[in-house]
């Protein structure tokens, strides 16, 4: 399913959502208890993600030597709106994969669905994923310049589920 408006769009309603101090007429659209009930069916739904939201932190230099190395990412799973407006956690593995402008991949990173549920994050727009994906040694000194991210999300009955596009990263020295 491809939503017909942007994704970041979609989650920033799903947000207006979940707050509850949001009012037209002077209450509470949704109860605090009401939106407690929604954020947990979310987060123990068995919906199957038909899409994700993948979101890029500020890539960081961990080893001292002034080059990216270490990408944070945060990754949402939405299924059919039929069944959760609110991204979901779910059973199985992700595949992420760094290209450059050309298509050429720089890196692979894959985590197994033990890994994946070690991942997950409660958030203010539902429930999410936080990973931290890590350059090869020596790799961050030989690459720069923008890098494309893509993610995918397999689950555990085999339909994937991948981003939309790519998420865009800064590679290189980021103290020149």
């Amino acid at each position: 399913m491809r939503p017909d408006r942007p994704a970041f769009v979609l989650l920033a309603s799903l947000a207006l959502l979940t707050c509850t101090a949001c009012t037209t007429s002077g209450e509470p659209r949704v109860s605090e208890s009401e939106a407690a009930r929604i954020r947990r069916t979310a987060e123990f739904s068995n919906a199957v993600p038909v899409q994700m939201l993948l979101t890029v932190g500020t890539p960081r230099d961990s080893d001292g030597n002034r080059f990216v190395d270490t990408i944070p990412i945060v990754v949402y799973l939405f299924p059919e709106a039929s069944e959760s407006r609110l991204p979901v956690w779910s059973r199985g593995e992700f595949a992420f994969e760094l290209r450059t402008g050309t298509g050429e991949s720089i890196a692979q990173w894959a985590f197994s669905e033990d890994k994946a549920a070690g991942a997950r994050v409660p958030m203010s727009p539902g429930p999410g994923y936080s990973f931290f994906l890590k350059l090869p040694p020596g790799l961050d000194t030989r690459i720069s310049g923008p890098g494309d991210l893509y993610g995918f999300f397999t689950h555990e009955k085999g339909p994937v589920a991948g981003s939309n596009g790519a998420a865009s990263v800064r590679l290189g020295n980021h103290s020149q």
